[in-house]
């Protein structure tokens, strides 16, 4: 009842992708206006990667594990005790992975180097049982999928804990954390995982420095096809001198702002593109993106309709801002030089599905004359000019939803 699986049949392999929209609104509400860097670095070479984005307040931070696992794998990242020595034993870690094909991310709390005891609370024990209640897991599961051997977690906790017993607080200084990964008791549920023992772990004192942007992370060999993959941050294109653009729906092979959520907008066959346009013009989208996702242009780059504070500037109505294929919906818009540098174009019901639109002073060739003129005299950087032409403002609201 708390989210969906997409199964993709390809090539004669079974992938599965689980979505959780009430858990993506958390974190996309936590992270509000505010714009993020992906960072991620390489925990085992073509084996195990993490990536991180921290918000601008220092609040949040959202974390991906993405692994290349035999069926019944853990992976484990987290906190040891000590700011400088990578211990396993007095280690607060989540935990993830699939238990009988139900992803799971749960916080655990280490205090032997066995599976948990339940009479004793001595070994790999989950936060929830430790502290007698669910209040003490700390960890929001926001994505997971599997394709072929690679699978890939994302979830997001706190800097600061609300659990002073069983977690550490993050730090964006650099300080030791711990890592591994192996098998799961076949016993196993999402509820309640249960690690045998770990395969692969931090050797030595491991020290990351969460603040800083980094990229070191190594493509993971998929042990299934043969191929390397790798879960990357990828620019899928920019689309400028072009005044009409169709919007679809198609899979999110290379979302541009990853971790992404199951689909994402195409622009003109491109995925996910930057759109570059000019104050001034007038542009027309053809929305074909079905009703499950309204369109609209924001200034909030998650979307999603989870910011309590964003301005749209076009669409947004989830009753009348969709369009499919059958049936496109024209939406047009002249920006004026009222609107952000940077906008994003979102579906109104599912954070990051769209991309980036940029504007910068400029004239297009397919702009008619007229509004060539009209730009030209309303931006004095780029000349001057006594001919102009009245162009309408974009009807810009703050939602309080």
């Amino acid at each position: 009842q708390f989210g969906k699986m997409v199964v993709t049949v390809k090539d004669g392999y079974v992938s599965l992708r689980w979505v959780f929209p009430i858990l993506l609104v958390m974190v996309a509400c936590l992270g509000g206006n505010t714009k993020a860097s992906t960072s991620c670095v390489s925990l085992f070479e073509d084996k195990m990667n993490l990536y991180w984005e921290v918000d601008k307040e220092g609040k949040t931070i959202q974390f991906v594990l993405e692994g290349n696992n035999v069926e019944g794998d853990y992976m484990a990242f987290g906190l040891p005790q000590s700011l400088t020595l990578s211990s396993m034993i007095g280690s607060d870690v989540t935990i993830v992975g699939y238990a009988n094909m139900v992803p799971f991310a749960k916080d655990f709390f280490i205090t032997g180097r066995t599976p948990c005891d339940a009479q004793t609370l001595i070994g790999v024990c989950p936060d929830d049982i430790l502290g007698g209640g669910m209040g003490f897991d700390q960890i929001n599961l926001m994505y997971s999928e599997q394709e072929k051997s690679i699978s890939r977690f994302a979830y997001n906790r706190s800097i600061y804990s609300d659990d002073k017993i069983f977690d550490y607080n993050f730090t964006l200084d650099a300080r030791a954390y711990v890592f591994s990964y192996g098998p799961l008791d076949p016993i196993s549920t999402a509820m309640t995982p249960i690690p045998q023992y770990h395969t692969q772990h931090t050797v030595g004192n491991y020290f990351l420095e969460l603040g800083s942007q980094t990229w070191t992370c190594s493509q993971l060999f998929d042990s299934r096809s043969g191929f390397n993959y790798s879960f990357v941050s990828n620019e899928t294109g920019v689309i400028e001198d072009e005044t009409v653009f169709n919007v679809t729906l198609g899979l999110n092979e290379f979302y541009p702002n990853p971790p992404s959520w199951g689909s994402s907008f195409y622009v003109n066959g491109r995925e996910a593109p930057t759109l570059r346009l000019i104050r001034g013009v007038n542009y027309t989208f053809r929305v074909m993106t079905t009703q499950d996702h309204p369109f609209y242009i924001t200034d909030d780059i998650y979307g999603g309709n989870t910011s309590l504070t964003e301005t749209v500037f076009l669409g947004g109505n989830a009753s009348t801002s969709v369009g499919t294929p059958e049936s496109p919906l024209e939406l047009k818009w002249t920006p004026d030089f009222n609107t952000p540098s940077v906008v994003y174009y979102q579906s109104l019901r599912y954070p990051k599905m769209g991309w980036r639109i940029e504007f910068g002073p400029g004239v297009i060739s397919k702009v008619p004359v007229s509004t060539t003129s009209s730009i030209l005299s309303s931006n004095p950087s780029i000349g001057t000019t006594t001919t102009t032409t009245t162009t309408s403002t974009p009807t810009t609201t703050t939602t309080t939803t």
